[in-house]
């Protein structure tokens, strides 16, 4: 643009606007429907476009202004070239009006607007109306645009845009044709900043540009507005670390740096890499954000893409609870930076009571490798001990048989789905640690008989035992049921487990045991009254896993 024999600098995203429906970057569905109805020359008196910033909404209305008075339709795309659309392009056109809501928001507008609608276009066949942010207007004004937007002239069209639909009263919804536009997605956004950095020769890898895209969270505008700012700042090379420092983001290496000092309890070097964060300005929420979204990605690669975790999953999930926890109480702090820290810290000194899987429930526990080093007379005072000195009381034998007696899958379910709701009694002084004994056992088996729980260690089991009373208290207070819970080794529980399956396969059930207080029998295994015999055939056999895994389900039943 040329002013005062000078040209004044247009930003990308003005530049590189589309002209027609095809130049759009996704909003695939609103396209085709759009372009149809203008085909079948079905024109709408009112139009309303819906969706987040950026993404194409006053573009498209702009194009549809243009597209209902082009002399020349193609496809049921402007043709660029006719008098109308090169009136239209030149920005010379008085029957299209844009109105920003925001600013014109009250009644005197609007009637204003009523005045001068009954005014038939100057040169057009349609005087068209774009109402941006329309969400803004007042309600009288709301209530003065009724009538008008339900029976305009015939040569008048309203197309109305915002981000808040919730916030457009649904007499006003009822009376347009209403299309959503959704975020456009990271494919499609690099697709369009690489033609671009073609037109203006700018020298950036294409992974930077997934980053830009990634980073503009689906809005196009915000993503052309990034790379202007980088390439403003240097053209020749956009380069990683340029990103980082105009976006104020942290990259990979540093955030598992950070994770990784976190989930070690190593409170001064966190100290040293906030205070080290801080000095370059980054905004500790934006920090949480980038964290909580890499911890999400990990899940994602593990879950979907197989990819080795660095961490437990059910690790990974409770600190992305933790953090989003975080970022909720700094958000209105007047320092984010100090709460940051406190929070940090407070989590980093529970979690060394109560979460650490290096410390456990026993000071004894330094670390996984010393235990796994250890001899084996110095292992016996820690490691699992043999099924029978566990369960070496015929009172618990008996419990565990009535549970499986009369195991009931959706029993489990309801403790498994609703199991999230200790985690908001972590960090409660008085039954904190009760929590995470819970939390770090596996819920096995369930009935109306009581809960089988496993622990890695026995002595884990040990320490549950001890805490036994307070738990089963927990799961009342919390969970409002009323269960006895059995506490086993993750080695006793695959024995059991197995011999499920061999029951099961063998036709042999649980029997029942009445009065535990006084039973001092061995638990009988019984075979199911009938003449079917002992069969170990593969049909069985599936027969059997298929039972197992519908009972306990598929991450704890495999196949061999």
């Amino acid at each position: 643009m040329l002013i005062g024999g000078e040209i004044l600098y247009q930003a990308l995203y003005r530049k590189y606007r589309p002209k027609t429906f095809e130049d759009l970057a996704g909003q695939q569905y609103v396209i085709t429907t759009l372009k149809n109805a203008l085909k079948a020359k079905k024109i709408s008196h009112a139009y309303l476009f819906s969706g987040p910033r950026g993404v194409g909404k006053t573009t498209v209305a702009k194009i549809l202004a243009k597209a209902i008075n082009c002399e020349n339709l193609e496809n049921g795309e402007p043709c660029n070239e006719c008098s109308n659309c090169l009136e239209v392009l030149n920005k010379k056109c008085v029957d299209i009006v844009e109105i920003d809501a925001a600013s014109n928001n009250g009644v005197d507008e609007i009637r204003e607007l009523k005045n001068k609608i009954n005014l038939v276009p100057s040169s057009l066949k349609y005087k068209c109306y774009i109402i941006d942010e329309v969400h803004m207007l007042s309600i009288g004004a709301f209530n003065a645009l009724l009538k008008t937007l339900e029976e305009p002239p015939e040569h008048v069209v309203f197309i109305l845009a915002t981000t808040e639909i919730h916030k457009v009263p649904e007499t006003v919804l009822s009376r347009c044709q209403c299309y959503n536009f959704t975020k456009i997605s990271v494919e499609d956004t690099v697709n369009r900043l690489k033609k671009v950095i073609q037109q203006e020769k700018i020298n950036v890898d294409e992974f930077i540009l997934d980053e830009i895209a990634k980073a503009s969270d689906g809005s196009l505008r915000d993503a052309l507005g990034l790379l202007d700012q980088l390439s403003s700042f240097n053209k020749e090379k956009i380069t990683i670390d340029l990103f980082e420092k105009i976006r104020g983001v942290l990259n990979t290496d540093k955030i598992k740096d950070f994770l990784d000092t976190f989930y070690n309890n190593e409170r001064e070097k966190i100290l040293q890499l906030i205070q080290t964060f801080d000095k370059t300005g980054i905004d500790f929420v934006k920090i949480i954000d980038q964290i909580i979204q890499y911890l999400r990605d990990e899940l994602i690669d593990f879950y979907l893409n197989h990819k080795q975790l660095d961490y437990p999953d059910e690790k990974i999930i409770r600190s992305i609870q933790q953090f989003d926890a975080i970022q909720n109480k700094i958000k209105h702090s007047n320092n984010t930076k100090i709460m940051f820290e406190i929070e940090i810290l407070n989590l980093m000194k529970e979690k060394s009571k109560i979460i650490s899987r290096e410390i456990k429930y026993d000071s004894k526990i330094e670390n996984k490798d010393v235990l796994e080093n250890q001899t084996d007379n110095k292992k016996s005072e820690f490691i699992e001990k043999p099924i029978e000195n566990i369960i070496d009381d015929n009172k618990i034998d008996v419990k565990i048989n009535n549970i499986f007696a009369r195991a009931k899958k959706e029993k489990l379910l309801y403790i498994k789905n609703n199991i999230e709701k200790f985690n908001d009694f972590i960090f409660d002084t008085e039954v904190g640690y009760i929590i995470c004994m819970i939390l770090d056992g596996n819920l096995r088996v369930a009935s109306d008989e009581g809960l089988i729980i496993s622990y890695e260690y026995a002595s884990m089991v040990e320490k549950a035992l001890e805490k036994q009373k307070l738990i089963e208290e927990q799961f009342s207070k919390i969970l409002d049921i009323d269960i006895n819970v059995v506490f086993i080794t993750d080695e006793q529980w695959e024995k059991l487990k197995e011999d499920f399956i061999f029951k099961k396969k063998n036709k042999i059930k649980y029997q029942y045991i009445e009065n535990i207080e006084n039973n001092e029998q061995k638990i009988p295994d019984q075979k199911l009254d009938n003449n079917d015999k002992i069969i170990s055939n593969e049909e069985q056999k599936e027969d059997a896993y298929k039972t197992a895994i519908d009972l306990f389900g598929k991450n704890v039943v495999e196949m061999e």
